[in-house]
């Protein structure tokens, strides 16, 4: 008997509901590939803005050496990255409501130094936190649409041999092994095997991943789906750096 299954998610079911009616699979078929499309999009989108953990760290480190020099640098001034100018942006405007006032350099300066007391290098393999959030996604639109648990293995009839289960579980490989340059399906393996512990007995959606999926821009601005509604914008302040 095949060992019971104990890191499955309290949202996929204990027996998959079986869909008769061709018009409804039909539909089911075409919202999958759109969110598997919108998937595909939005991991290409994150890694052009956001570009990987080195770049990160090389902003922070640039950041930390302009903040400890005592005396003004001739080279050219770069754009931190886009975390970073978050976290600034966040404490300045902060620093300046509290003030009552606008933002002005002085704000800027002063988040500048919270956010490099703030922010840690980040170490491990590169690019982890992105491909980790968008493998999450596949994983739950998945087990969403399928009603399956996505099962990856690290062993094959008592041989290391790092495998996803055939069916479903097999779309992971193929689409990630296409979006990443150099990623093994050993790593996607381990990725995966930790999702699934982290969310056992917990709830794994996919719209709760990815809350943006949907949304259409409308008369009042951003319109997110129906029992959605986007409170606060704010875009984050251009922070140069040597």
């Amino acid at each position: 008997m095949p060992r019971p299954r104990i890191n499955d998610p309290s949202n996929l079911p204990s027996v998959p509901n079986l869909v008769s009616d061709p018009v409804h699979e039909a539909e089911l078929i075409a919202e999958f590939q759109s969110r598997l499309a919108y998937l595909a999009r939005h991991y290409a989108m994150a890694r052009k803005i956001l570009g990987n953990d080195v770049a990160f760290n090389k902003g922070l480190a640039r950041l930390k050496r302009r903040l400890a020099a005592t005396r003004k640098i001739s080279r050219k001034q770069t754009r931190l990255h886009p975390e970073i100018e978050i976290v600034i942006s966040h404490h300045a405007r902060r620093l300046a409501r509290d003030e009552g006032v606008e933002v002005d350099g002085k704000h800027v300066r002063a988040a500048a130094r919270i956010a490099s007391k703030l922010l840690k290098p980040r170490g491990g393999r590169p690019d982890d936190g992105i491909l980790k959030h968008h493998v999450t996604g596949l994983v739950a639109l998945i087990q969403e649409f399928s009603g399956k648990p996505v099962l990856a293995r690290r062993n094959r009839n008592s041989v290391y041999d790092p495998h996803f289960a055939d069916g479903m579980s097999r779309i992971v490989p193929m689409e990630f092994e296409n979006a990443v340059a150099g990623i093994t399906e050993a790593a996607l393996v381990r990725i995966v095997e930790g999702i699934r512990r982290e969310y056992a007995g917990k709830p794994l959606r996919f719209l709760d991943l990815f809350p943006g999926y949907g949304a259409n821009p409308g008369n009042d601005g951003f319109q997110l789906r129906p029992a959605l509604r986007l409170e606060v914008f704010e875009p984050s302040i251009a922070v140069f750096c040597h």
